[in-house]
């Protein structure tokens, strides 16, 4: 555990949404470290602007996930404009946030047991892992890392 525990704002993250995203998970039937480690992988550990750029509802934007839909997607309450014009939807709530993930990207991931066949499931529709196309070309890798350290990150004090 040592260094991942060492990460204060990254534990304090876990600790604050672990809750919200076991009952996401159990939903979904896969580990809870798999859906909070992705929100966690997608908002910098909760400290990005897609959670933290105030949105046209005067609120943060608690967009946990990186979801565009604007204020369409399920249980938006608002919108966030991204740097690269693009619109994001805005949250109440964590809970809400990942609640939409479930609602549009659960079919994909539903019973994928381990961190990479979670990962692997979300490829093309989540994130392309293609540059050209704007996807992160090691968003497998990188986010299967961070579902590993969440999972360390769950077991500290």
């Amino acid at each position: 555990m040592g260094n991942a525990c060492n990460v204060v704002y990254a534990v304090q993250f876990v600790k604050d949404h672990v809750d919200d995203a076991k009952e996401v998970a159990a939903a979904l039937a896969v580990p809870t470290e798999c859906v909070l480690g992705l929100s966690a992988a997608e908002s910098g550990w909760g400290r990005d602007w897609n959670v933290t750029k105030v949105a046209d509802n005067g609120q943060p934007a608690k967009n946990f996930f990186s979801l565009q839909g604007s204020d369409k997607s399920p249980l938006a309450n608002g919108s966030v404009l991204s740097g690269k014009g693009t619109r994001l939807s805005a949250f109440p709530s964590y809970k809400a946030s990942a609640q939409s993930f479930a609602k549009q990207y659960g079919a994909l991931v539903k019973g994928k047991k381990t961190p990479e066949e979670f990962v692997r499931a979300l490829v093309p529709r989540f994130n392309t892992g293609n540059a050209k196309t704007g996807g992160n070309p090691n968003f497998v890798s990188d986010t299967v890392n961070v579902i590993k350290t969440t999972r360390t990150r769950m077991d500290c004090k």
